[in-house]
Formats: C-alpha cells, sequence, structure tokens
C-alpha cells in the first residue's frame, strides 16, 4: 500500500509539471506571433507624430505615416528590411492604445524600444502654441525617407506629378532643400517639401488640400521612388 501511494504522488507531480509546462508554451507562442500592445496617454494624432519621430530616431527606412484624431499609422523598414507597423488607434479620451509589429512574427525588444521612444517624443507635441501648430502643420502630410539628395529628389517629385498630369507645377531646388506645388484635376493644392535628413538621404513631406489624401500622396511618393 505504501509503495502504491508513493507511485501516485510521483505520478501526480509529473502530470501537473507538463500541464504548467503545455500552457506556458501556448502563452509564449501567442506572444511571439502577436503585435506588441501598449496604451499611452495621448490623442492618436500626437502619437502619430510621436511614432514618426521614434522610428527616424532609430534610423530605420522608408519611413511613412498617416494620421488623424482617431487614428493613425506608422510604417517603416529596419536594417534586416523587416515591415515595421505601427497601429494607433483611440481608445478613450486623451489615450490612445498603440501597437508594432515587426516583421511577421514580432521582436519584443525593437517594439518596446518604439515604444518608449514614442512616449519619450510625446513633448515635442504637447499643449503649447508652438508645438500646438507644429502639430496642426503635420496632420494630413504624408512623409517618408527617400534615398537621393534633394535636387534629385526635387526633379524625381516634379516629373512624379507631371506623369499624374497634374496642372500648374512649379518647382524648386538646391542641394538642402526643394519643393513642388500643383493641383489636382479637384483643384486642390498639392505641396511636396524635400529636406536634406543625412548623406544622400531627404525627407518627402506630401500634402494634398488642407486635410490630406493618403492615396494621391501614395502615387505620388511611389512616382518620386521610380524616378529617381
Amino acid at each position: 500500500m505504501r509503495t502504491y501511494a508513493t507511485v501516485g504522488v510521483i505520478g501526480l507531480g509529473l502530470l501537473f509539471s507538463a500541464g504548467v509546462g503545455c500552457s506556458s508554451s501556448r502563452h509564449s507562442s501567442r506572444d511571439a506571433v502577436g503585435p506588441y500592445t501598449a496604451m499611452i496617454d495621448a490623442a492618436p494624432d500626437k502619437v502619430t507624430n510621436a511614432a514618426q519621430k521614434a522610428v527616424e530616431q532609430m534610423k530605420l527606412t522608408d519611413v511613412a505615416s498617416t494620421g488623424t484624431k482617431i487614428d493613425g499609422r506608422v510604417t517603416a523598414r529596419n536594417a534586416q528590411n523587416d515591415l515595421v507597423q505601427i497601429d494607433i488607434a483611440q481608445a478613450g479620451e486623451n489615450v490612445s492604445k498603440v501597437s508594432v509589429r515587426v516583421g511577421t512574427t514580432g521582436d519584443d525588444a525593437v517594439s518596446e524600444r518604439i515604444v518608449a521612444k514614442t512616449k519619450d517624443n510625446l513633448h515635442w507635441f504637447g499643449k503649447s502654441e508652438e508645438n500646438s501648430a507644429q502639430m496642426k502643420n503635420s496632420f494630413g502630410t504624408y512623409s517618408a525617407m527617400v534615398n537621393g539628395a534633394p535636387d534629385k529628389v526635387t526633379t524625381a517629385a516634379r516629373k512624379s506629378v507631371e506623369d499624374l498630369k497634374l496642372t500648374d507645377i512649379s518647382s524648386t531646388g538646391t542641394g538642402v532643400d526643394g519643393k513642388v506645388t500643383a493641383m489636382t484635376a479637384q483643384n486642390e493644392a498639392v505641396t511636396i517639401d524635400i529636406t536634406r535628413a543625412g548623406d544622400n538621404v531627404s525627407k518627402v513631406s506630401i500634402r494634398v488640400s488642407a486635410t490630406g489624401d493618403e492615396a494621391v500622396s501614395r502615387q505620388i511618393m511611389n512616382g518620386i521612388k521610380g524616378n529617381l
């Protein structure tokens, strides 16, 4: 009887250990394939601007962003050419839910850095008069980093809007910055600002009308890259 009792206890112990191990494994698997999420105390448009600044500080490439007062998205590429996608959604009054995915399986370390830098950058888009004006100017603007000096990117941008049959086109460009303006068929103003962001790298900011048009902005951006 004593032998049987000992075996029974050992058996139950092994069964319990196996059960705990399985539960832990399933939890880790879900974390590995899902996005890294966090809540941030700020409106989505501010968080989008702060997230864009975060990935730029981390030297990611092909940075693009769109944002409104209820949601936003920032995309970029890391050194391994993995897609980094940051989705921002309103989660309450002045609260946003941020979901970060790096590649197809996720990278918690990189995601945590992005969220931490996003929080640190919020002071740039605070409530002061100067920062509020800066935030309003950023709202509705589609931005991306492009490999090319500003004068070359300005030429490529002009050709892009010409290919799209926009009208009233004008452009100016130097080795440090440039600008292209045009009008759409709906008589909406298109402004493309180009600034030097590094050695043979330019930041391109596109605004279509007063509130922005992501579809047209993407067409212009794709045309710029194709013309370089």
